[in-house]
């Protein structure tokens, strides 16, 4: 086919180019128009006014104008090539790839045909294809930026991470103003965590093409992994100058700001967008969350409450509803009613019910609203372990049969350590030892995040002089907490029990998120501010020390210690099933916890040998039928005008469904061939604190 000859027009087609380049789309489009309208039976004309119209948004107009200029030059292939960008833009994929395919059999030298049909390809999955039309635009020319973007694509999708990185490079070298190789340079220095690099191409793809969503996320995304979270920060404030009302981006603000403890800035993010959406639960949990940590529960309730106005049937509104209030039973329940009646089929609000009677130790009650809501929804997880502790009760090998379903369902090492920790606990209700402890070496290996161990300090060289005051201990597996509980009445405030608190006296004394650097961190003088700084009078206060070792007994030289003790056997296995007050790391291997615990154990024995003036010992093995005499050995050792509540102490502390959260004394020696080790290393220190060696 003969090539179409038609008139050039420099001066319209430059006055067209000049103000596209200058971005005044409105010129560039009267332009084109007058020059279709002037030269009618001009391709290039209708050409540029499709082009135009596409800028403007007439897509429409722009598939007609560049109809038109097929029509007069069919033989032109980058007029095929603009109808087939157009087509892309309209996800019009078919009309597309034959518009390139038309292109490149008019003209076998169209690079920019190959290279899209590549990665229309590649889009599609179909790597051959994109190899084969990568091949084709190779021979036009392989120097090409654009091949070697192409190329670099193709190493990326078959993983060749490094290869791909070297051609965007070489692209980059080439072509540096070109957003999209600076983009995909910074993806692949991001595919291999160079993120420094990433954070600068991805700058420049910003720089050169701002207000594309992609380029800005992939930049979040390299600060926060270098975590740069208040440039991160700015960058998202400096896209919402220009697009204020995009909320998407206007929450992830909120979520940085509220990483960086910007509460006030995160609540006003979460206002604006609650206020274009009332009610969304997306919004609504972090807004509430945020009102809450600001001390502005009413103005928390009152969100709520409008958006369960709005929405009387939003499950998540209620549920937050629920949560707010769990610290008031009676509003609780009043709450659960409510949304019981606004949603009777939900299977949440059975669920919470459920877990609401469990509580308040209505376990039929309890039983019954989980099959309710198991009736109604299989997939909910509190429920299935309360139905679980009830068949625990009633039928523990029906329970065994429920933890195979509900092991399925643990998808994550929360669930995983929940499932196998009833598992244990049912195999321990049937005898079946072996398999208990198998549950439980197996839990231990999916661990929480708690604080880990800390250290054990030698004894230090206090010359000062002795000071006054009261040290509460008991190691770690002891159920200390029912013996906080018990003491708190007597006691009121001299008892300070805020180590396991936020923010709680770090004076370097077994401090529970945190301990000293070294044994110096620590002195008699800052535990004292620290007492006085809470109102107190060392002589006076009563300190729960959830640590003991040399250093501390002499570093307080002069301080009492009441000690709080059990067996050590029977300390470590509750320390492993239960866990503890001090919520201190349970080791995977079960052995080296026990090695931590005996020297524990033994540093306090030598402090008892050697101050046995200064050491009162109350054992708490016998409880909960031997509350009387444990309640009376606690007044002897703190000198009370009258004996804790035995009635408190004589309650376990409770898990869920009624069951002790502690095994009974002497419970060990079930599992003495289990883990012989553990215990064989703790029977020295426990014969030695008067125990049974057997």
């Amino acid at each position: 086919m003969a090539a179409s000859v038609f008139r050039v027009c420099p001066f319209m087609i430059a006055t067209i180019t000049q103000a596209l380049q200058r971005g005044d789309v409105a010129a560039a489009l009267s332009a084109a128009q007058a020059f279709a309208i002037s030269d009618a039976s001009n391709p290039q004309a209708h050409h540029w006014l499709g082009i135009c119209l596409q800028q403007s948004g007439d897509i429409e107009g722009a598939r007609a104008a560049i109809d038109e200029a097929i029509n007069l030059a069919p033989d032109r292939s980058d007029f095929q090539i603009s109808r087939a960008s157009l087509a892309l833009a309209q996800k019009d994929y078919q009309a597309a790839e034959k518009g390139l395919k038309d292109a490149v059999n008019l003209d076998p030298n169209q690079l920019q045909a190959y290279v899209t049909l590549a990665h229309m390809a590649l889009a599609r999955g179909e790597n051959e294809e994109a190899i084969k039309q990568f091949k084709l635009a190779q021979r036009v020319d392989a120097e090409h930026p654009q091949v070697l973007l192409l190329e670099g694509h193709i190493a990326q999708y078959g993983g060749r991470t490094e290869d791909a990185l070297k051609c965007f490079t070489a692209a980059a070298e080439l072509d540096p103003a070109n957003p999209l190789v600076q983009v995909s340079l910074g993806m692949a220095y991001g595919a291999r965590g160079v993120w420094p690099f990433a954070e600068q191409a991805l700058k420049n793809a910003n720089a050169l093409e701002p207000g594309n969503p992609g380029v800005m996320r992939g930049l979040i995304r390299s600060l926060l992994q270098q975590e740069k979270f208040p440039e991160a920060i700015d960058v998202l404030s400096q896209w919402l100058i220009n697009k204020p009302s995009d909320h998407s981006v206007r929450m992830m603000r909120a979520q940085l700001r509220a990483q960086v403890g910007q509460a006030e800035e995160t609540l006003e993010d979460l206002l604006m967008v609650n206020a274009a959406n009332p009610g969304n639960p997306k919004v609504m949990a972090p807004l509430v969350n945020v009102l809450i940590t600001l001390g502005r529960l009413p103005e928390a309730i009152d969100h709520l409450e409008q958006a369960l106005t709005l929405n009387p049937k939003n499950n998540a509104a209620w549920s937050l509803r629920t949560s707010i209030s769990a610290h008031q039973l009676e509003e609780t329940q009043t709450v659960l009613q409510r949304w019981l009646a606004a949603l009777p089929e939900s299977p949440q609000v059975h669920e919470s019910l459920a877990q609401v009677y469990e509580t308040t130790g209505d376990l039929d009650a309890a039983e019954a609203s989980a099959d309710k809501a198991l009736s109604l929804a299989q997939n909910l997880p509190f429920a299935q372990f309360i139905k679980l502790r009830a068949e625990i009760r009633k039928d523990p090998k029906q329970a065994l049969k429920r933890l195979e379903i509900l092991e399925r369902a643990a998808t994550n090492a929360e669930s995983q350590r929940m499932v196998l920790a009833w598992r244990g606990l049912t195999h321990d209700k049937l005898q079946q030892y072996e398999q208990a402890a198998e549950s439980f070496r197996q839990m231990a290996q999916r661990a929480l995040v708690q604080h880990p161990l800390p250290p054990i300090f030698s004894a230090s060289e206090n010359t000062g002089p002795d000071i006054a005051g009261t040290l509460l201990w008991a190691p770690t597996g002891t159920r200390v907490e029912i013996v906080l509980q018990a003491l708190s009445q007597p006691l009121g405030k001299r008892l300070l029990a805020d180590r396991n608190l936020p923010h709680s006296r770090n004076d370097g004394f077994g401090h529970l998120r945190g301990v000293p650097a070294s044994a110096e961190a620590g002195t008699a003088t800052r535990w004292q501010e620290a007492i006085r700084d809470s109102g107190l009078e060392p002589e006076t206060a009563v300190d729960w020390i959830p640590h003991i070792d040399a250093y501390t007994v002499s570093a307080l030289k002069g301080t009492r210690t009441v000690a709080v003790i059990s067996d050590p056997r029977d300390a470590l296995l509750g320390w492993m099933v239960f866990g503890s007050a001090q919520a201190y790391r349970f080791h995977p291997n079960e052995n080296i916890s026990a090695e931590w615990l005996a020297q524990t154990f033994e540093a306090f024995a030598t402090h008892l040998e050697n101050n046995p003036e200064a050491v009162s010992v109350v054992k708490i093995d016998g409880l909960p039928a031997q509350a009387v005499s444990v309640a009376h050995a606690l007044q002897a050792a703190f000198a009370l005008d009258q004996a804790p509540e035995t009635d408190t102490l004589g309650k376990t502390i409770l898990a869920r469904g009624g069951f002790d959260n502690q095994f009974a004394s002497g419970h060990w020696r079930h599992y003495r061939d289990s883990f012989k080790a553990a215990f064989d290393r703790l029977t020295p220190i426990a014969v030695r604190l008067g125990y049974s060696e057997n």
